[in-house]
This record gives structure tokens, C-alpha cells and sequence, in this order.
């Protein structure tokens, strides 16, 4: 019993190292973003209509709504931030324009970019990805894709373990998958993985609908 309970934690610490090389390989789109402080996510919305539609990235501080378009800005955003000492959890828009002054001299633009995309609703949302997962190692990525329903916006939610690219709809069987390798059934393979979906700069050309359309094949059991 203590053999196998020894071997799990060793294979349980090699996945969480497995998890964290991945935030360090360029390459991945972890790698790529892990720039991004804690309390921000990664915005994927839609441009202005029209016949060169696109789509941009923006990273949003998620307590307060402020965002940019450029890892400078929030660089800039998180420099005067933290030197007044405000704690990020309680940081309002209001409080933000209180360093308008600041940020003018520092030439970074106060957190939107309506010229390129509208940021004041949800009407063009299209996904948020978050690098900071609770009880999840290094590495995993939530994404919610936002999807317009009859109700409203519909928001799907999807886990993916960075070592095996595994995606599940539940934080709770990602957690699960997570801790004890176990309910490899609940764990799907994407036919779009989120690397290949948001490893563009700042914008592209909007794909058409079918880029949207997360479909899965079932994951087989690992018989080794």
C-alpha cells in the first residue's frame, strides 16, 4: 500500500513539473503569455463589421475591467498600480483614472482600444483564456467561449492539461483528471487546440463559424 501510494505522488510531481516546463517553452501558448500577471486574462472579441473583419486580443485586469492591448501597457498599468499599494482585489475603473496622469507620461493608452473593437459589453465576445486556474498546476488553461443563444450569451467552459492537451468541460473532472489521473474518459481531444485557436498577435482575420465549434473525439484509456 505505501509502495503505491509513494508511486502515485511520484507520478503526480512529474506531471506538475511537466506542467510547469510548459510555461517556460516559447513555443506553447502558455510559453508564449506567461508574461501575464495573476488577475489578468487574455480577451478574444470580435472587430467592427464589415468586409475585412477581424479579431483582436486584448488582456483584461479581471477585478476592475481595464484593458490593453500590448504586454507594455500592462507592464506600465501594473508598475503604478503597485506602487501606490492599492490592493488589486478592491481596484475600480475609478481608481484607475486617478493614475491618468501617470500613465500620459508614460505614453500608454488608459486601457481601451475602441478604435479597433468595441469593449463596452459582451455583444462581441468571443473567448477569455485565464493561464490561473485554482487547484490546477502550472500550466492548465480555462477558456470560455461565448456563445449567442436565444437566452442570451452562452458561456462554455473548457480545461486543458498541458501534458496530455486533454479537455474537459468541468473544472471538477479536470480536477479530478488532475490529482489522480483518473476519469480519463471525461477528458476529450480537441480538433482545435487552444495553441493553434490564440497563438496570434494582437489580431487576424475572422474565421468563419466553424472555428468556433469545439468538437471532440473521446479519449482512449492509455493501456501502459
Amino acid at each position: 500500500m505505501l509502495m503505491l501510494v509513494f508511486k502515485l505522488g511520484v507520478e503526480f510531481m512529474k506531471r506538475v513539473i511537466k506542467g510547469r516546463e510548459t510555461c517556460m517553452d516559447k513555443s506553447t501558448l502558455q510559453g508564449k503569455y506567461n508574461w501575464i500577471p495573476e488577475g489578468w486574462a487574455m480577451e478574444i472579441r470580435a472587430g467592427w463589421e464589415g468586409k475585412n473583419k477581424k479579431m483582436f486580443k486584448l488582456f483584461v485586469h479581471k477585478s476592475s475591467g481595464v484593458r490593453f492591448s500590448s504586454k507594455e501597457n500592462v507592464s506600465v498599468f501594473e508598475e503604478i498600480v503597485q506602487g501606490t499599494k492599492l490592493p488589486a482585489t478592491r481596484l475600480s475603473f475609478e481608481d484607475v483614472l486617478l493614475f491618468e496622469e501617470l500613465v500620459k507620461e508614460r505614453k500608454v493608452s488608459r486601457g481601451t482600444v475602441d478604435t479597433e473593437c468595441d469593449t463596452h459589453s459582451q455583444d462581441n465576445m468571443l473567448a477569455q483564456v485565464d493561464f490561473y486556474t485554482s487547484r490546477l498546476s502550472a500550466g492548465w488553461i480555462k477558456e470560455t467561449i461565448y456563445r449567442k443563444c436565444s437566452q442570451g450569451v452562452k458561456k462554455d467552459l473548457y480545461f486543458t492539461d498541458p501534458v496530455s492537451h486533454l479537455v474537459f468541460r468541468t473544472k471538477k473532472s479536470a480536477e479530478q483528471y488532475f490529482w489522480t489521473k483518473g476519469n480519463l474518459k471525461d477528458g476529450c481531444s480537441p480538433t482545435l487546440s487552444v495553441r493553434d485557436k490564440y497563438f496570434f498577435d494582437k489580431c487576424k482575420d475572422m474565421p468563419d463559424e466553424r472555428y468556433w465549434d469545439r468538437q471532440y473525439e473521446a479519449a482512449e484509456e492509455n493501456p501502459n
